[in-house]
């Protein structure tokens, strides 16, 4: 059955907003840009009052422009007087949102934050509600926004949500300014005394400025994950446990702050999830929530590949969670022509019979990221010009003695050289040896998985018949690209309070696995330095 909606918001305010100020949703997937053709309504009183229809309107209504339709979020109220809209049933929103559609993922908007309009002397105000106590209150009709953060080793990534309808307002990445190229570094640096909170500080300073665009007063919650010694930096807390074994964290439990208290510039609060153990962080709970994977009965595996992997695997029943020293590799660090995902990074390469390159790249290939080199190392192993022991043994037309020894021209002074194949070597074989501890302690066989689930920016990119080519990921008969699901966990807490108990509940059934000093681990390590399919 459609809705009726008696108009009686303010003048200069469109039809999506009058709505949301009379607590009536209407579906709006683009963030009232017209984009997605969502919010159409039917005008059946007082059309007079609206501005004219625009472009958008007319590309998505044609014809129905004419019977009265009208899309909300382009709709303006000039004057006021007596207007009556009609709202479709396939227009109305029903409190829950799809935020991965190939996952299946929805969840339920009820975050921990309300907005609640109230009346007084003949003005409106907003009064905004945490928990059932008053957190803010200001005159006029305000927003009420929040924030998802991922705290990673390379980069910082944030996500601006509309926190009455679930919509992602924007999304911003800045590169971590902290010093160092990987946890155990900037542990060292800050025990020596240097300030690495501040440099952090100042990046999520950014971040959020890009997000916000000047509506920073209105965020009044923020999810926060990371890895541990990320969310120890971000928290102020002790990190000397953390720098020696058993590199345990300071606590493990699920944290709340006063955004203001932790030096951000907003009026709302912090909350971060569970830590699982040693430096498998928050993040990993969120990468794990987003999967949905603990719904699952048979074996799985989940691994958020960059400089600190992080792999969970389930025998179907408990699950087992470790972290891998992996390096920056991945991530485009070490390698001679390497550098991070973005304009001018090959992604992706192909290699002919006679070994020239198709290249995967958005611009004018400048160097290697860590999908790209993964990708030609697999091509190379492939083609037998690089051994199964990481030796180059390619002769002529593009192999050469280079300034760095032996190397293959990949495109103009783009370089892949034999160091860059040991760092890969040393960075797989990290990431494999750990899966395969894990995997002989649930007692699940290389081929018994159900699936694998890859997580992080790396991940998105990555071939992962390369990666299994080459002995970084055990072969599974299902793939599933998380893409960026610590930032999907987050945005998940942010909106729903059930999601973060569920993730509280997940952190406490994961068993953390030390790979420090275990000799396994060191025996899969120099097995796993091998180039060909994990056996």
């Amino acid at each position: 059955m459609a809705a009726r909606l008696q108009v009686t918001g303010s003048v200069g305010g469109n039809l999506l907003r009058c709505a949301r100020e009379s607590s009536v949703t209407i579906r709006s997937a683009c963030g009232g840009l017209g984009l997605c053709g969502k919010c159409v309504v039917r005008v059946l009183r007082g059309a007079e009052l609206l501005s004219p229809p625009t472009e958008a309107e007319r590309e998505w209504l044609g014809e129905r422009l004419e019977s009265g339709f009208r899309l909300a979020c382009q709709a303006f109220l000039l004057r006021a007087g007596d207007l009556e809209v009609e709202i479709p049933p396939v227009s109305r929103g029903t409190g829950e949102l799809s935020l991965l559609p190939a996952l299946g993922i929805r969840v339920k908007v009820e975050p921990p934050v309300q907005r609640v309009l109230v009346s007084r002397e003949g003005k409106t105000f907003t009064r905004v509600l945490r928990g059932g106590s008053p957190l803010a209150e200001e005159e006029g009709v305000g927003e009420v926004l929040g924030i998802a953060l991922d705290l990673g080793t390379t980069n910082l990534v944030g996500y601006l949500l509309d926190l009455e309808t679930g919509e992602i307002l924007s999304a911003a990445a800045v590169p971590n300014p902290q010093p160092g190229e990987d946890v155990m570094t900037r542990l060292t640096l800050s025990l020596q005394g240097e300030d690495l909170r501040a440099p952090l500080l100042s990046g999520i300073g950014a971040l959020i400025r890009r997000l916000c665009g000047g509506r920073e007063r209105w965020v009044y919650e923020v999810t926060a994950v990371g890895n541990s010694v990320m969310h120890h930096f971000f928290f102020n807390l002790p990190l000397d446990s953390l720098a020696r074994p058993p590199f345990s964290p300071h606590t493990l439990l699920p944290l709340e702050r006063p955004a203001a208290g932790l030096g951000l510039d907003l009026p709302g609060w912090v909350y971060s999830p569970p830590l699982v153990g040693g430096f498998v962080g928050s993040d990993c709970v969120a990468d794990l929530l987003a999967s949905r994977l603990w719904q699952r009965s048979e074996p799985w595996l989940l691994v958020d590949i960059g400089t600190n992997t992080e792999v969970v695997l389930s025998d179907g029943k408990r699950m087992f969670a470790c972290s891998c020293a992996s390096g920056p590799a991945f991530e485009g660090g070490r390698l001679t022509c390497g550098m991070r995902a973005g304009e001018g990074a090959i992604w992706g390469v192909r290699l002919d019979d006679s070994l020239n390159p198709s290249l995967q790249v958005a611009g004018t290939p400048l160097g290697l990221c860590g999908s790209g080199a993964v990708d030609l190392l697999a091509e190379l192993v492939k083609r037998k010009a690089v051994s199964a022991d990481g030796r180059m043994v390619g002769e002529g037309g593009r192999f050469r003695e280079g300034r760095h020894g032996r190397e293959f021209v990949v495109h103009g002074e783009v370089v892949f050289t034999q160091s860059d194949v040991r760092e890969l070597q040393l960075a797989k074989a990290a990431v494999a040896a750990g899966i395969e501890v894990l995997m002989d302690l649930a007692g699940v066989e290389l081929g018994g998985l159900s699936c694998l689930a890859v997580a992080g920016a790396f991940g998105a990119s990555l071939n992962t018949e390369s990666a299994t080519s080459i002995g970084m990921l055990p072969p599974t008969a299902r793939v599933i690209k998380l893409g960026h699901g610590a930032g999907l966990g987050a945005q998940l807490m942010l909106l729903s309070a059930r999601e973060r108990e569920t993730a509280r509940e997940l952190a406490r059934k994961i068993e953390h696995v030390s790979l420090a000093g275990r000799e396994d681990f060191k025996k899969r390590f120099v097995e796993a330095m091998r180039l060909g399919p994990l056996a």
